[in-house]
């Protein structure tokens, strides 16, 4: 498990999301803000401008990263998949 991590989105309509091991925010005009506590209201929520985010243009860049990624990952992503199943683990089905 890792603490204190962040994982952010920004979707089509102007709507974003933030996730921490503390909290969930989202929202587009009408934020909210999930925690422990309950959901409640956010009218100044915490996003980061992703337009400054690097990650995507470091994946399709010409500096030895790119879209032949996407396989290695894919590799893996199968493996942690094979071993879960190795340790008993069974793999979540969509409901």
């Amino acid at each position: 498990m890792q603490d204190r991590t962040s994982t952010e989105l920004e979707l089509w309509g102007g709507r974003r999301a933030r996730m921490t091991t503390e909290l969930m925010e989202f929202g587009a005009s009408t934020c909210y803000r999930l925690t422990q506590y309950g959901l409640r209201a956010n009218p100044a929520p915490d996003f980061s401008d992703l337009s400054q985010d690097m990650s995507v243009t470091l994946l399709f860049s010409s500096s030895g990263y790119g879209p032949h990624l996407i396989a290695q990952y894919d590799d893996v992503a199968q493996v942690a998949i094979a071993n879960d199943a190795q340790n008993g683990h069974r793999p979540k089905t969509a409901t």
